[in-house]
């Protein structure tokens, strides 16, 4: 093992760390994909991955899912539930203000904390910057992760350490601060510094961080994420027991790479035609490409179930797929033996191979070769 140690404690004297030489083909391989993305490599392109899209991704990694219109509706201050609107507008006014300003420090860092936690949280437990209580952390959807977080007497140590940091310049390359960025995500949820909130801070900061270093391509990473959700948490928490980060890196760095070849088709549809393409629209086409085998209305409409508030499959495609089949953008190319209602077989449905080539080398991970 080439391994890297972290000047971040663990457990008292040891430190957290990784093993260099596990990571070094999947760092080869997104170097080699990210050549020729120049499109990436500009803030233009993270702002618009910090749109209603990211906001929707990242809540939910939390187990929320909102819809694109409903994020849209708060983001342009229409009427919707009030509890929906807060966690929704703290998101968006938490991206506005790491994309405004650059220091990261205990101020910086509590500011966007206060942004994140308004209307959500009281201040029971908390001190001036942290909690003042023992906590305990229950994954209750898959049961994986407990944890009781730092003891609170070493917390100011620690967040001190964490700053101390996340403001040393060591990496040089783009990759080494996505890796970077990465374990700021990974230490302040092992930390646990705040009674809530603790992961969707941990993300955002991430991101500030990668903002701050020009690591543009890479701000996209909540969305690699929430297509993994379950792998994400059982990573994290082995790497909270072990102190070892190296599968949690792994992880991130094989879905951010998925991620990238996705941008990358929707990069060449959107260059292939002259069609508007709605937010709506670029999610569904997502999600067709994120599907590994199934490609009928019905698998389309569980796939888009799991990540928003339910429509029935007849629904789903006479509002979500008929307009991506109208801009020709989709197409059927068969069905199965069900049906979708009485007069409407369940068709197999793929991207239009007239503005998409499934063979192409850049796309290695979405084997788009079976819509053929």
């Amino acid at each position: 093992m080439d391994k890297k140690e972290i000047d971040l404690k663990y457990e008292g004297s040891k430190k957290i760390y990784y093993d260099l030489d596990k990571l070094k083909q999947l760092k080869d391989d997104i170097l080699e994909f990210l050549d020729g993305e120049d499109y990436m490599h500009t803030l233009d392109f993270a702002k618009s991955s910090m749109e209603s899209i990211e906001i929707k991704a990242n809540n939910e990694i939390e187990g929320i899912n909102d819809n694109l219109d409903i994020i849209d509706l708060v983001i342009e201050n229409k009427p919707v539930s009030a509890t929906t609107r807060r966690r929704i507008i703290n998101l968006y006014r938490a991206y506005q203000f790491i994309l405004n300003n650059k220091n990261i420090n205990e101020e910086s860092l509590h500011e966007l904390f206060q942004i994140l936690s308004k209307g959500l949280i009281t201040n029971e437990g908390m001190g001036e910057y942290y909690r003042t209580e023992g906590v305990f952390i229950l994954r209750n959807s898959y049961d994986i992760y407990q944890s009781s977080g730092i003891p609170v007497i070493e917390i100011e140590e620690y967040m001190k350490n964490y700053l101390n940091y996340i403001n040393s310049d060591n990496e040089k390359t783009l990759i080494d601060k996505f890796i970077k960025s990465q374990i700021i995500h990974f230490y302040l949820v092992y930390i646990h510094p705040y009674v809530d909130l603790n992961g969707r801070v941990s993300r955002t900061v991430s991101m500030w961080y990668l903002l701050n270093n020009g690591a543009y391509p890479y701000v996209n990473f909540n969305r690699a994420i929430s297509f993994n959700r379950k792998n994400y948490l059982v990573s994290i928490r082995n790497a909270s027991k072990s102190g070892n980060l190296t599968n949690f890196l792994e992880y991130i760095l094989k879905v951010i790479l998925v991620e990238f070849e996705k941008d990358h088709v929707i990069q060449s549809i959107n260059e292939n035609t002259s069609s508007y393409l709605s937010k709506e629209d670029l999610l569904m086409i997502r999600y067709l490409i994120t599907m590994k085998e199934h490609m009928s209305i019905k698998d389309l409409a569980t796939i888009y179930n799991h990540y928003n508030d339910k429509l029935s499959p007849k629904v789903i495609y006479d509002d979500k797929i008929v307009p991506l089949l109208d801009k020709e953008i989709f197409e059927i190319f068969g069905k199965t033996s069900t049906f979708v209602r009485e007069d409407l077989p369940n068709y197999l449905i793929r991207i239009n191979p007239s503005i998409l080539d499934f063979s192409d080398p850049k796309v290695k991970n979405l084997n788009l070769e079976r819509f053929n």
